[in-house]
């Protein structure tokens, strides 16, 4: 194409023309150990520990790759300054990694929810990265898509640089359903929430308490990476 002529794709971390993650540092690309989201020790395929269930907690959560690398500047570079095709280009990555490490076979009726940014700052920002890369992994896999069934209440300040027990208060009762919720909630419906990164997990298992509240059986997380 012209355009890639003109402005040629260079890797996001070592700039070699071609791609925005170039084959020689997806080689250094490090993938997630499954975790329980809960005490955050290793489970199989992320499933959250018998005993550390609760009953508006995460069923569990996948994230893909250690937040780190290409793959920690792909996603800043997507986040604040959304590429279509680094953005696609880093969704078939995922498609194809989770295929290859992990397992959501056992999800049946799967909807995937992005997690919302609050109307101001989606204005903004212009865009919400979360929505735009959750619908194009959904396609890959299949799933249906569902970008309003969650909605946030305010504006809260941004999670980034917070605490463990800040993030946790920012980000407390800032969620709620869309009232034509029921639409789709049937008994075996299983949502999967959508963000890009895992740091303590307030703001999925906040998103997943709202959800639980309103009848939503089975709900995980599903992250591109983890910190």
């Amino acid at each position: 194409m012209l355009l890639d002529l003109v402005f040629p794709k260079r890797c996001v971390s070592c700039k070699k023309i071609g791609s925005y993650i170039c084959k020689k540092c997806r080689k250094d690309i490090s993938f997630a150990e499954p975790f329980c989201p809960v005490c955050g020790k290793k489970a199989i395929d992320g499933v959250t520990h018998f005993g550390c269930k609760k009953k508006l907690g995460l069923d569990g959560v996948v994230c893909i790759w250690n937040y780190s690398g290409v793959i920690r500047k792909a996603i800043l570079a997507l986040k604040y300054k959304f590429t279509f095709d680094l953005g696609s280009e880093l969704c078939l990555l995922a498609h194809s990694s989770i295929k290859q490490n992990f397992s959501l076979s056992f999800l049946k009726d799967k909807i995937l929810v992005p997690i919302p940014l609050s109307s101001g700052r989606k204005k903004w920002r212009g865009f919400n990265q979360t929505e735009i890369l959750g619908k194009t992994l959904s396609e890959h896999f299949g799933w249906r898509f569902s970008s309003n069934l969650l909605l946030r209440k305010k504006f809260v300040r941004p999670q980034t640089g917070l605490g463990k027990k800040e993030r946790n208060k920012n980000i407390r009762g800032n969620f709620q359903v869309n009232p034509e919720y029921k639409k789709i909630l049937r008994k075996n419906v299983q949502i999967v929430l959508f963000d890009d990164v895992w740091t303590t997990g307030a703001t999925l298992k906040e998103a997943c308490k709202t959800l639980k509240r309103k009848g939503f059986p089975v709900v995980w997380g599903f992250t591109l990476a983890k910190t």
